[in-house]
């Protein structure tokens, strides 16, 4: 399996301050001799003891660090180890040196990558950070008395990133009395897509974790992320110097692109009018146009039953003779009219021949014209079949059977057993003119019928 590239870059801003006591130090990219002996060495500094103290301290350690490391044939753990003293007896030798600077020191992280081997040594309160997919993980531990608080349980993390004790740190190289490295025991196995962050309390301090880990993510290449996360330090008001160094090893996982925003919302919307269109139309389908309701075929056999039998009558048959058909009582809805509406239109696709039934009134009968006894015709506006009330409904109080006076007669022929034609009196006819005594003969005005004798006058009194 070939080496995975590994990119670095390291920067350092000054921040509020008015020097800057950071160092930072790096392997040359260009360096294959130290790359090839013992790995990436990545070094990180933060000077304390007043300006010229710390500013020294910070460059001291991390130049001796550095060479230290490259010069031990060690192995990486140890090397680190020896690398760290070494710094912290050079710092302290300088102090001796120099009154001035006397109380200076200094933290210290040290990191080195060898093939796909990453080793830690670090004192103070400079962090280390990995981040491994999404998740960023602390490869260090802060040397200050606030941490040693949060460690004992006598403080909150919350309470420690506002104590004013926080920049106390109880390890550091040169002045401090206690100097001792915590070095990684065992190395973390990288893979494809790592990235390591290493930073000073100027960064970490006002810049939460969530908040780097976003800046890596949305960061890519070391350089824009270590610009992106000294310019969120300043964002967050940081008070101190700023230093930061961002290592990728091997290419980024991809990102998995999908659709632009505009093309998936263009495919929605496209959808959306797709189905209200598709709804419509249905919708038109079910219900018809505006002229009402399309029936359906059920509606329309029961039209057809209803015109043949209203047909039937008005050739002459007698409704009650008709055979009664068992699908009369069919719940389908019949065809849609209006209230009163009398008209019956058949499908006359299949009923060429029949006689539309329409609801004709007929003549005017005078006021004085009296049934005659005998059996009279059935009134024929009562209503038709296709009115007819379902079983369980109840028929409309606007239709009420009109009275025998007002008799309809669909055709100029009278159904069987009727005695009363149009043109033809009846045997015992009523005078037109004079309405007839409940008790008294025929007027003798009264023309006679056919077959009956002419009827007697009355005589003059003398």
């Amino acid at each position: 399996m070939p080496t995975p590239t590994i990119t670095w870059y390291a920067d350092k801003d000054q921040g509020p301050r008015s020097e800057n006591q950071d160092a930072v130090r790096v392997t040359d990219p260009n360096d294959i001799a130290h790359r090839n002996s013992k790995g990436v060495v990545l070094v990180l500094c933060d000077g304390v003891g007043g300006e010229k103290g710390g500013q020294r301290a910070s460059s001291i350690a991390s130049e001796t660090a550095f060479n230290a490391y490259y010069a031990d044939n060690t192995p990486p753990p140890q090397a680190l180890l020896n690398a760290v003293n070494a710094a912290h007896l050079a710092v302290r030798a300088a102090a001796a040196a120099d009154s001035s600077v006397k109380n200076m020191a200094s933290t210290i992280v040290v990191l080195s990558i060898v093939d796909d081997k990453l080793h830690a040594a670090h004192v103070g309160d400079s962090r280390a950070y990995l981040l491994h997919g999404d998740t960023l993980s602390h490869l260090t531990k802060d040397h200050n008395w606030v941490a040693e608080q949060v460690v004992k349980g006598l403080m909150t993390q919350q309470d420690a990133r506002v104590s004013n004790k926080r920049n106390i740190i109880t390890r550091s190289l040169g002045a401090s009395a206690n100097h001792s490295p915590d070095v990684m025991t065992e190395p973390i196995t990288l893979q494809p897509g790592d990235r390591l962050m290493i930073c000073s309390d100027g960064l970490h301090g006002p810049v939460m974790d969530e908040q780097i880990k976003a800046i890596l993510l949305a960061n890519p290449t070391p350089q824009r992320a270590v610009a992106a996360l000294i310019q969120a330090a300043k964002d967050n008001h940081t008070t101190d110097n700023i230093s930061s160094i961002v290592l990728n090893y091997g290419a980024l996982a991809p990102v998995k692109k999908g659709l632009p925003i505009a093309l998936i919302g263009a495919i929605v919307a496209i959808i959306v009018v797709l189905a209200i269109s598709v709804a419509v139309l249905g919708s038109i389908l079910t219900t018809g146009s505006d002229a009402g309701p399309t029936p359906n075929s059920v509606g329309v056999t029961a039209t057809r039953r209803a015109a043949k039998r209203a047909t039937s009558v008005a050739q002459g048959t007698d409704a009650n003779t008709l055979p009664t058909d068992p699908s009369d009582n069919s719940t389908a809805e019949p065809t849609q009219t209006l209230p009163g509406q009398a008209t019956v239109t058949p499908d006359l696709s299949n009923t060429a021949t029949s006689v539309p039934v329409v609801a004709t009134a007929a003549p005017a009968v005078k006021p004085t014209d009296t049934p005659l006894p005998g059996p009279t015709s059935p009134p024929t506006d009562t209503p038709k079949p296709a009115n007819t009330p379902k079983p369980g409904e109840t028929a409309r109080p606007t239709d009420p059977p009109k009275p025998p006076a007002a008799t309809s007669v669909p055709v100029p022929t009278s159904p069987p057993g009727a005695t009363v034609a149009p043109t033809s009196p009846p045997a015992a006819t009523a005078a037109p003119t004079s309405p007839p005594a409940p008790t008294s003969p025929p007027a003798p005005t009264s023309p006679p019928a056919p077959t009956s004798p002419p009827a007697p006058t009355k005589a003059l009194p003398a």
